[in-house]
């Protein structure tokens, strides 16, 4: 495992302005790393990329198998895809959406993407007051809560790979009416068949919180 600390890049930007410039570096600087372990003797189809918010954005210039835990909006709702995470940046892109309408990207990105409680506005557990009655001590659990929800739902799912069955569906409202019952089934995390595609709609609780 790898971890990438692109911070001191990050830090300090305003969230309003075109973040797409400062992920862009750090996206490359990545992609050039992997180039080197495959010199190494690395192989591609044995690498995962795993990021979150900008993270998600910046794996998506770098390419390989990607997982993006909601990657960030803001101007990158705006950006045509070779400005940001899309499905042609590697030969897997699986997207967990939990927080389009702040946050979050609010479109689709991915040859699968997750919509996890899409009818909330706020995830379980990510009122202020659910927050402090749980304990939460981190700042992103009070100002970023529903956009970090998602990794909590990735992590959840490594332990129980069958907790969030998602249906593929047109719209979040059919899938609740049970219009989608007989479609393709998925479970959200690593074990998404090659079939996959489209729009999967979950629901996810406060279990997330006690992998």
């Amino acid at each position: 495992m790898i971890l990438v600390d692109s911070s001191q890049l990050l830090t300090g930007v305003p969230i309003n302005t075109g973040l797409y410039f400062d992920a862009h570096p750090v996206g490359i600087l990545l992609a050039k790393f992997i180039d080197y372990l495959i010199i190494k003797g690395l192989k591609l189809t044995d690498l995962e990329l795993i990021g979150i918010s900008m993270g998600g954005q910046v794996i998506g210039i770098a390419g390989a198998a990607i997982k993006t835990y909601d990657p960030a909006g803001f101007n990158h709702n705006s950006y045509p895809p070779d400005q940001r995470l899309d499905e042609t940046d590697a030969e897997l892109v699986i997207v967990i959406h939990t927080d389009p309408k702040v946050w979050g990207y609010n479109q689709s990105c991915g040859h699968v993407d997750f919509w996890i409680n899409s009818n909330l506005d706020v995830q379980p557990g990510c009122t202020t007051l659910e927050a402090i009655f749980r304990g939460a001590t981190d700042i992103t659990d009070y100002v970023a809560c529903s956009h970090v929800y998602s990794y909590r739902v990735g992590v959840y799912a490594i332990y129980h790979p069958t907790a969030y069955p998602a249906l593929n569906c047109t719209s979040y409202d059919d899938y609740a009416n049970g219009l989608c019952n007989n479609n393709d089934l998925q479970y959200v995390g690593d074990q998404v068949t090659k079939s996959a595609q489209g729009n999967y709609y979950a629901k996810a609780g406060n279990e997330v919180y006690n992998p």
